[in-house]
């Protein structure tokens, strides 16, 4: 099976996906927080990785662009996972031609996955 590392700063979250997945008999990285994701991506290079969306100082989708820029992860499979089960707005800057100027889109994630026994924006099966 594969090697997953998964990137969650809630504790409960962390065991639940955990739980999930190695009942599915998948081996487990547990990182809490962005940075320590990185390390452990780049030192364990795992076969998929699954993020939370808010997270302490770096936001997942912060950790997903790292993981892009670096040549070690950039070709990782990455999924995000969320507990709020309510659209996400992500503001993205796109370049415009001319000298210094951009402006940004807004992106809006919606939820794909039903809470499973009310405890998580994820449901497995």
């Amino acid at each position: 099976m594969a090697t997953v590392l998964v990137v969650e700063d809630a504790p409960s979250q962390l065991e639940l996906i955990n739980s999930f997945l190695r009942d599915s008999g998948h081996t487990v990285i547990k990182a809490y927080d962005a940075k320590d994701g990185m390390s452990k991506a780049i030192n364990h290079q795992p076969d998929a990785i699954i993020t939370d969306v808010v997270m302490p100082e770096i936001s997942g989708f912060e950790f997903c662009r790292q993981l892009k820029k670096n040549p070690a992860t950039q070709k990782v499979p990455i999924i995000i996972c969320s507990s709020k089960n309510q659209p996400i707005n992500l503001h993205k800057p796109q370049k415009e031609s001319g000298k210094g100027s951009s402006k940004s889109s807004l992106i809006t994630i919606e939820p794909r996955f039903k809470p499973a026994l009310g405890t998580t924006g994820c449901s497995w099966g």
